[in-house]
């Protein structure tokens, strides 16, 4: 079911809902959100053909283009794909490919129910790039995002997706074909959080992979946050920059330092002149970089942490990225916001939530059971976890990025250019310190 966090809606998470870019490669699948469906009507657009039709007789697919928004992914409609009972459906589209190119299919599934017969395919001519059965596919209704690559050996690709589902739907939404080149990247990296003293101000933690050198700015935005309707914003923040733990830059209001290279930079500048930005150049050496925002005078209140990649066409990249702080509840769970962009394949990303294993760093009043959920730019859920062993455990420990802690939370997913936001909550709306970390891995 399509699910949108109350969290998102009074608040720009990512930097990149302030600051948007064009991180979207063209899309040759028409019509892949089924949104050009007429008004009052359940059919699919000429874009798709379905086979059988859709109708009420004998050998004919009870398939058809939902429009309750409720169970959409994104929009307004989706496909609701059945056939008859104990048939095979099917649903196809001839794309306009390159011989020879290589492409990136991605889609979002979701199962409503939950019957051994039931199959789902993805295949491109005539070969089958995704196949899963329920079980053990899940059949919360949860979208989870599907993705794979291919190169066309004919122009036009038919892609084919293959159904049976004798109890319910599948459901399917945002499918995408886009050509593949230089990999997209984490780009823009935010968090926000509540900001208290000691063990609980907000730490944000990145590393710079490639050669050469990566510019970034990097700043601490808090008064501003009232006029996205955040409660009691953190109201005179300051930002400290550290390489490997040694202190490089800081800053308490913008205009004081850099004012000129801050308002000059592709970034725009803070919104008020009590908020905290730095622009510096970093070695991308794999270094660790961490930024610290607190509040003047040990004041308190809710801010947000933001790195932006100011040279995006470089080798160098922001590779992990990391933030860490006290999780309560409501608007102050911790919300870490990232750009996936720059380039045409899929990102994979490993997204995780610590706590309990903080305790080997010193870390007291630790968040003993923290789960997360990765949503997109729109709010809508892409993938939820609780304790990492009962979800992806095979891809995640095939990373080498397991958490030590069962209890402690991890999530893989290949992701298209977008912008996503990882929230981190207590269990049971416990509360304490917990770290959301961000990996790109290949």
């Amino acid at each position: 079911m399509k699910q949108h966090s109350p969290i998102l809606r009074s608040l720009c998470i990512a930097a990149a809902a302030c600051w948007a870019l064009d991180v979207h490669a063209q899309n040759l699948v028409r019509d892949g959100g089924f949104e050009d469906t007429p008004p009052g009507s359940s059919s699919f657009s000429s874009a798709w053909t379905l086979t059988p039709p859709s109708g009420p007789n004998t050998g004919q697919q009870f398939s058809s283009v939902g429009t309750d928004t409720r169970f959409a992914r994104s929009g307004e409609n989706y496909a609701n794909l059945a056939p008859e009972v104990a048939e095979t459906g099917l649903l196809t589209q001839n794309l306009n490919t390159t011989v020879g190119q290589r492409y990136t299919l991605s889609f979002f599934l979701a199962n409503d129910s939950d019957v051994p017969t039931n199959f789902f395919r993805a295949v491109v001519n005539g070969t089958v790039l995704f196949t899963t059965s329920s079980p053990p596919y899940s059949a919360n209704g949860d979208y989870q995002l599907i993705s794979a690559s291919f190169t066309a050996n004919s122009s036009p690709t038919t892609l084919e997706f293959q159904y049976r589902h004798d109890d319910d739907f599948w459901r399917l939404d945002d499918v995408s074909v886009v050509p593949e080149g230089s990999a997209n990247r984490l780009q823009n990296i935010s968090t926000r959080l509540r900001v208290g003293t000691g063990d609980n101000v907000l730490i944000g933690g990145f590393i710079i992979n490639g050669s050469g050198s990566k510019r970034v700015t990097v700043r601490a935005i808090g008064p501003s946050l009232r006029s996205r309707g955040v409660q009691d914003p953190l109201l005179d923040p300051t930002l400290e920059l550290y390489r490997s733990g040694v202190l490089i830059a800081q800053n308490d209001n913008y205009k004081d330092t850099q004012r000129q290279e801050i308002e000059q930079a592709p970034v725009p500048p803070p919104s008020d002149d009590r908020e905290s930005a730095i622009i510096a150049t970093l070695p991308a050496d794999g270094t660790d970089y961490t930024a610290i925002v607190r509040g003047k005078n040990g004041t308190t209140g809710v801010a947000l942490v933001e790195v932006f990649d100011l040279d995006t066409g470089t080798s160098s990249r922001l590779a992990n990225i990391s933030s860490r702080g006290f999780v309560t509840t409501g608007q102050n769970v911790m919300i870490g916001g990232f750009i996936v962009g720059g380039g045409q394949t899929n990102a994979n990303v490993v997204v995780r939530a610590i706590g309990p294993s903080l305790a080997a760093t010193g870390v007291n009043n630790r968040l003993n059971d923290p789960t997360v959920e990765l949503v997109d730019e729109d709010g809508s859920r892409i993938i939820f976890n609780d304790n990492w062993k009962q979800g992806q455990r095979q891809q995640i420990e095939a990373t080498g990025l397991q958490p030590t802690d069962d209890r402690e939370s991890a999530l893989i997913a290949s992701l298209p250019p977008d912008n996503y936001t990882a929230i981190v909550r207590g269990r049971d709306g416990t509360t304490g310190v917990a770290l959301v970390e961000v990996y790109q891995v290949q």
